[in-house]
């Protein structure tokens, strides 16, 4: 369904459960770097590596506070409840 379709109470559970899963593939794209990086020890950590590049990539974008994980669940919980948003992030 197209958004702009939707009525706006509508349009606003639809952009909250959306930030919920972009924020739960965040998690689980962090938590995957760090397993290989732990698991790779110390050499991973060079400068020259492809893979340094990308660790850095992730956790950076992970600490973007649009993919904070507690906010953006509780956020969509509040709007699967009928609760209004309680944080300017929406």
């Amino acid at each position: 369904m197209v958004w702009a379709t939707l009525p706006v109470e509508d349009q606003l559970s639809e952009r909250l459960a959306i930030r919920a899963q972009l924020a739960h593939a965040v998690k689980i794209c962090r938590e995957t770097v760090m397993m290989i990086t732990e698991g790779a020890g110390s050499t991973v950590h060079s400068a020259g590596l492809a893979f340094n590049r990308k660790m850095r990539d992730i956790i950076t974008v992970s600490t973007h506070l649009v993919f904070d994980y507690d906010t953006a669940l509780e956020q969509h919980g509040r709007s699967m409840v009928g609760l209004e948003p309680n944080s300017i992030l929406i």
